[in-house]
């Protein structure tokens, strides 16, 4: 669920990756306001997949 809720945030800009999406963001071809709210919780959804894949490999 979270990859999907990741993917549909990066695909509204266009964007693969957060790198990507900062980067239109600092070049200017994604509005500012509602992309960087965008990017800070793709950012999150990454780290919550980061610890829920932690937690699979100790289980």
């Amino acid at each position: 669920m979270l990859w999907i809720e990741r993917f549909e945030s990066l695909a509204g800009y266009q964007a693969s990756n957060v790198e990507e999406l900062n980067h239109k963001i600092t070049e200017g071809s994604a509005t500012k306001h509602p992309a960087w709210e965008d990017l800070i919780e793709i950012k999150n959804i990454a780290q919550e997949i980061k610890k829920i894949e932690n937690d699979i490999k100790i289980l």
